[in-house]
Protein backbone atom coordinates (compact mmCIF):
# COMPACT_ATOMS: atom_id res chain seq x y z
CA UNK A 1 0.00 0.00 0.00
CA UNK A 2 2.81 2.39 0.84
CA UNK A 3 4.49 1.74 -2.51
CA UNK A 4 1.14 2.28 -4.29
CA UNK A 5 0.61 5.62 -2.51
CA UNK A 6 4.14 6.75 -3.35
CA UNK A 7 3.81 5.70 -7.00
CA UNK A 8 0.44 7.44 -7.19
CA UNK A 9 1.93 10.66 -5.85
CA UNK A 10 4.71 10.40 -8.44
CA UNK A 11 2.24 9.78 -11.29
CA UNK A 12 0.05 12.71 -10.20
CA UNK A 13 3.10 14.99 -10.02
CA UNK A 14 4.24 13.94 -13.49
CA UNK A 15 0.70 14.29 -14.82
CA UNK A 16 0.13 17.79 -13.47
CA UNK A 17 3.58 19.37 -13.33
CA UNK A 18 5.44 18.11 -16.39
CA UNK A 19 5.17 19.02 -20.04
CA UNK A 20 4.46 15.42 -21.18
CA UNK A 21 1.69 15.17 -18.60
CA UNK A 22 0.06 18.38 -19.79
CA UNK A 23 0.42 17.30 -23.43
CA UNK A 24 -1.25 13.98 -22.57
CA UNK A 25 -4.13 15.82 -20.91
CA UNK A 26 -4.46 18.22 -23.84
CA UNK A 27 -4.45 15.36 -26.35
CA UNK A 28 -7.10 13.47 -24.40
CA UNK A 29 -9.28 16.56 -24.05
CA UNK A 30 -9.20 17.51 -27.73
CA UNK A 31 -7.01 15.78 -30.28
CA UNK A 32 -7.72 18.46 -32.87
CA UNK A 33 -6.78 21.30 -30.52
CA UNK A 34 -3.60 19.46 -29.53
CA UNK A 35 -2.64 19.04 -33.20
CA UNK A 36 -3.30 22.73 -33.84
CA UNK A 37 -1.04 23.62 -30.91
CA UNK A 38 1.70 21.52 -32.55
CA UNK A 39 1.69 18.78 -29.93
CA UNK A 40 3.10 15.47 -31.24
CA UNK A 41 -0.24 13.67 -30.92
CA UNK A 42 0.88 10.41 -32.54
CA UNK A 43 3.89 10.16 -30.22
CA UNK A 44 1.74 10.96 -27.20
CA UNK A 45 -0.83 8.29 -28.13
CA UNK A 46 1.92 5.72 -28.76
CA UNK A 47 3.58 6.51 -25.42
CA UNK A 48 0.25 6.33 -23.57
CA UNK A 49 -0.61 2.96 -25.10
CA UNK A 50 2.92 1.64 -24.44
CA UNK A 51 2.74 2.72 -20.78
CA UNK A 52 -0.72 1.19 -20.47
CA UNK A 53 0.40 -2.13 -21.93
CA UNK A 54 3.49 -2.18 -19.68
CA UNK A 55 1.30 -1.63 -16.61
CA UNK A 56 -1.13 -4.32 -17.80
CA UNK A 57 1.77 -6.76 -18.28
CA UNK A 58 3.08 -6.05 -14.77
CA UNK A 59 -0.40 -6.49 -13.32
CA UNK A 60 -0.83 -9.75 -15.24
CA UNK A 61 2.46 -11.10 -13.95
CA UNK A 62 1.59 -10.15 -10.37
CA UNK A 63 -1.90 -11.64 -10.69
CA UNK A 64 -0.53 -14.88 -12.16
CA UNK A 65 1.93 -15.09 -9.28
CA UNK A 66 -0.82 -14.39 -6.75
CA UNK A 67 -3.24 -16.93 -8.19
CA UNK A 68 -0.62 -19.60 -8.70
CA UNK A 69 -1.09 -20.04 -12.43
CA UNK A 70 -1.65 -18.21 -15.66
CA UNK A 71 -4.94 -18.31 -17.52
CA UNK A 72 -6.47 -15.99 -20.09
CA UNK A 73 -9.52 -15.34 -17.90
CA UNK A 74 -7.75 -14.95 -14.54
CA UNK A 75 -8.49 -11.20 -14.43
CA UNK A 76 -12.14 -11.45 -15.52
CA UNK A 77 -13.58 -10.95 -12.00
CA UNK A 78 -11.71 -7.65 -11.68
CA UNK A 79 -12.92 -6.10 -14.93
CA UNK A 80 -16.19 -4.63 -13.65
CA UNK A 81 -14.57 -3.22 -10.52
CA UNK A 82 -11.87 -1.60 -12.63
CA UNK A 83 -14.37 0.14 -14.89
CA UNK A 84 -16.44 1.09 -11.84
CA UNK A 85 -13.42 2.68 -10.16
CA UNK A 86 -12.64 4.74 -13.25
CA UNK A 87 -16.25 5.93 -13.60
CA UNK A 88 -16.63 6.62 -9.87
CA UNK A 89 -13.44 8.65 -10.06
CA UNK A 90 -15.12 10.88 -12.62
CA UNK A 91 -13.10 9.95 -15.69
CA UNK A 92 -15.12 10.06 -18.90
CA UNK A 93 -14.91 6.70 -20.65
CA UNK A 94 -15.22 8.29 -24.09
CA UNK A 95 -12.39 10.77 -23.56
CA UNK A 96 -12.23 14.18 -22.02
CA UNK A 97 -11.80 15.04 -18.37
CA UNK A 98 -10.09 12.72 -15.96
CA UNK A 99 -6.93 12.33 -13.97
CA UNK A 100 -5.00 9.69 -12.14
CA UNK A 101 -5.81 11.37 -8.81
CA UNK A 102 -9.55 11.06 -9.46
CA UNK A 103 -9.17 7.43 -10.53
CA UNK A 104 -7.11 6.81 -7.37
CA UNK A 105 -9.98 8.21 -5.29
CA UNK A 106 -12.43 6.02 -7.22
CA UNK A 107 -10.32 2.93 -6.49
CA UNK A 108 -10.28 3.75 -2.77
CA UNK A 109 -14.05 4.29 -2.74
CA UNK A 110 -14.82 1.08 -4.65
CA UNK A 111 -12.46 -0.92 -2.42
CA UNK A 112 -14.08 0.42 0.73
CA UNK A 113 -17.59 -0.15 -0.62
CA UNK A 114 -16.75 -3.71 -1.68
CA UNK A 115 -15.17 -4.43 1.71
CA UNK A 116 -18.28 -3.06 3.43
CA UNK A 117 -20.62 -5.17 1.29
CA UNK A 118 -18.54 -8.30 1.90
CA UNK A 119 -18.66 -7.55 5.63
CA UNK A 120 -22.45 -7.39 5.44
CA UNK A 121 -22.45 -10.81 3.76
CA UNK A 122 -23.69 -9.82 0.31
CA UNK A 123 -22.96 -12.15 -2.61
CA UNK A 124 -20.85 -11.19 -5.62
CA UNK A 125 -23.96 -10.58 -7.72
CA UNK A 126 -25.47 -8.19 -5.18
CA UNK A 127 -22.12 -6.37 -4.94
CA UNK A 128 -22.11 -5.88 -8.72
CA UNK A 129 -25.69 -4.61 -8.62
CA UNK A 130 -24.75 -2.09 -5.93
CA UNK A 131 -21.69 -0.98 -7.92
CA UNK A 132 -23.89 -0.66 -11.02
CA UNK A 133 -26.36 1.53 -9.16
CA UNK A 134 -23.48 3.69 -7.92
CA UNK A 135 -22.19 4.03 -11.48
CA UNK A 136 -25.63 5.05 -12.78
CA UNK A 137 -26.00 7.62 -10.01
CA UNK A 138 -22.55 9.12 -10.57
CA UNK A 139 -22.84 9.17 -14.37
CA UNK A 140 -26.09 11.10 -13.95
CA UNK A 141 -24.32 13.57 -11.68
CA UNK A 142 -21.17 13.84 -13.82
CA UNK A 143 -23.25 14.21 -16.97
CA UNK A 144 -24.31 17.65 -15.78
CA UNK A 145 -20.74 19.00 -15.72
CA UNK A 146 -19.65 21.12 -18.69
CA UNK A 147 -17.36 19.38 -21.17
CA UNK A 148 -13.64 19.96 -20.69
CA UNK A 149 -13.33 21.71 -24.06
CA UNK A 150 -15.55 24.53 -22.75
CA UNK A 151 -13.29 24.93 -19.71
CA UNK A 152 -9.98 25.35 -21.51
Amino acid sequence: MIIWFLLSALVVAVEQLSVPGRLLFATGASERAARLSLAPVTVIWAAAFAASSACAAIAGILLAGFSGGADASVGQPYLFQTVAAVVVGGTALLGGSGSYARTFAGVLLITELTTFLIGLGFSDRIQQVMLGLLIILLVAIYGREPHVRTQI
